[in-house]
C-alpha cells in the first residue's frame, strides 16, 4: 500500500474528528442563543402579567367609583352600610384579580427560566461528549498511524508447527 493510500484513513479520522468538535461547538452556541430567548421570553412573561394586573386595579377603580356615582345619584350616602360593602367587594375582588394575574405570569416565566436552564445544559453536555468523540477518533487515527509504521513481525516457529 502506498504511502498516500495508507494515510487516507489517518486523514479521514482527523477530519471527522475536527467535524464531531465543530458540531459540538455549534449546538453549544445554538442552546446558548436559546435559553437566552426563553430568558427574554421570560421577561415579556411577567411583563404582561403586571400590565394584566394592573388592568385589573383600573377596572376595579372604574367599578368603584361607579358604584359611588349611582349610590350619590339614588340619594343614599356613600357611608351607606350597602354601599361600603360593595367598594369594600369590588377592591378585594380586583386586587384578587391582579394578584392572580401577577401570579400567573410569574409561574410562567419561571418554568420559561427552567427550560432555558435545562435547553443550555444539554447544550453543554452534547458539546462536551462531541469533545469526548472528536478526542477517541483522534487517538484511533493516531493508532491507525502508528500501526502502519510499526513492521510486521514474521509469525513465531512455535505458532507454525502448531504446538510443542
Amino acid at each position: 500500500m502506498s504511502g498516500m493510500a495508507a494515510a487516507l484513513p489517518v486523514v479521514g479520522g482527523v477530519v471527522t474528528a475536527a467535524g464531531q468538535y465543530q458540531e459540538g461547538e455549534e449546538k453549544l452556541a445554538t442552546s446558548r442563543a436559546q435559553g437566552a430567548q426563553m430568558r427574554r421570553n421570560a421577561g415579556q412573561l411577567r411583563a404582561a402579567g403586571q400590565a394584566q394586573g394592573a388592568e385589573e386595579l383600573r377596572k376595579a377603580e372604574l367599578m368603584r367609583s361607579r358604584i359611588l356615582a349611582v349610590a350619590a345619584a339614588s340619594g343614599g350616602g356613600v357611608t351607606d352600610p350597602t354601599v361600603v360593602n360593595l367598594v369594600s367587594a369590588n377592591a378585594a375582588e380586583g386586587s384578587l384579580a391582579a394578584a392572580t394575574h401577577r401570579y400567573n405570569a410569574e409561574s410562567k416565566a419561571q418554568d420559561t427560566e427552567y427550560q432555558a436552564m435545562i435547553t443550555e445544559k444539554e447544550g453543554e453536555a452534547y458539546a462536551r461528549a462531541s469533545k469526548y468523540k472528536a478526542l477517541g477518533r483522534l487517538f484511533g487515527a493516531g493508532g491507525q498511524l502508528f500501526g502502519r509504521a510499526i513492521p510486521k513481525s514474521p509469525a513465531s516457529p512455535r505458532s507454525e508447527t502448531g504446538g510443542d
